[in-house]
């Protein structure tokens, strides 16, 4: 099979809506066969591609976003995010990109930030009158800061493939994702002013809450305060243990995963044994999407070496 011919097969399977893993992965492997190539190939590349020590850090960060999510942190953000400009025209629009923020910082996923912040967010801008849509591109566009703003899992993985500093791609990160993150509230202000948009006192109707939290809405005390200082410890052990050479950053997905667990149970006590089973499936699910894109990009980039495509592009 001629490199041409590899090329087209992948435009045809992308062009047919086969999604892109498959894509590169069955192209590859048919390209193989082709080639007349041992196909043992395929299991050793595939196999090589995950079996790298730093990518422990997505599986792990990615359960540290559905314990924060399922924990009470996420939603402790978000009132924290709501006090401070939620009243404001398209208030609710820019707390869902704050939240989705700092989220981002602790999930490292944007895929996290959106199923935690969005099952909060989007019913309570609905129910506040924000447009279906809307609600939903604001969280669409502010949970890939995630892949920007430290820790990401993207930088762990780009830092994998080119041996390229992880520490230095997360102080690099810190800025663009604030830059990021300030021209799309600008942009939720300017479309929320102009179709009327308002902000929300309460998060009434944006969560399923316990009577505890309910009762917490109408009277932030400094016990929420301090809740509040909970939520926010994560960002920091994790990115502060990292730049304080204290732990690597895969070790500082272990560190997120025992951080939300041991808030989500014994402090804000949302969390129960109990639910731990459901969450670590979910989680283990989601790893496991990653993992299979990895696994059939290296194969993919094995394909393109042996072909010499790199060279000659250069």
């Amino acid at each position: 099979m001629s490199t041409g011919m590899f090329f087209a097969l992948t435009g045809v399977l992308l062009i047919v809506g086969v999604p892109i893993a498959i894509t590169v992965g069955l192209s590859s492997i048919i390209y193989i066969l082709a080639e007349g190539i041992k196909v043992q190939i395929v299991v050793q590349r595939l196999f090589a591609g995950v079996d790298v020590t730093a990518l422990l850090a997505i599986p792990f960060f990615i359960l540290a976003g559905d314990l924060m999510g399922k924990g009470g942190i996420g939603y402790r953000l978000v009132r924290l995010a709501n006090r401070a400009v939620g009243n404001r025209t398209g208030g609710l629009a820019i707390v869902a990109i704050i939240v989705s923020m700092f989220f981002a910082a602790i999930s490292g996923s944007g895929v996290a930030t959106a199923a935690a912040i969005g099952g909060i967010m989007i019913p309570g801008m609905v129910a506040a009158k924000y447009d279906k849509a809307f609600s939903a591109a604001v969280i669409a566009s502010a949970a890939p800061i995630g892949v920007i703003i430290p820790p990401s899992i993207s930088f762990v993985q780009y830092g994998v493939l080119t041996g390229t500093s992880i520490a230095d791609l997360y102080k690099a990160g810190f800025p663009a994702g604030f830059i990021l993150g300030g021209a799309l509230m600008l942009t939720a202000y300017l479309i929320s002013k102009k179709y009327g948009y308002k902000g929300a006192d309460r998060l009434e109707n944006t969560h399923v809450k316990t009577e505890a939290a309910v009762a917490a809405d109408n009277n932030y005390s400094s016990k929420d305060v301090i809740e509040v200082l909970w939520a926010l410890g994560t960002p920091f052990i994790i990115v502060g243990g990292v730049f304080g050479g204290i732990f690597t950053p895969t070790e500082s997905a272990v560190v997120a995963v025992i951080y939300a667990l041991l808030v989500g149970l014994f402090v804000f006590k949302e969390l129960t044994f109990k639910d731990l089973p459901g969450i670590f499936m979910s989680s283990a699910l989601g790893a496991a999407r990653i993992m299979f894109i990895i696994a059939n990009a290296t194969l993919f980039s094995w394909v393109m070496a042996y072909e010499r495509i790199p060279q000659i592009i250069m």
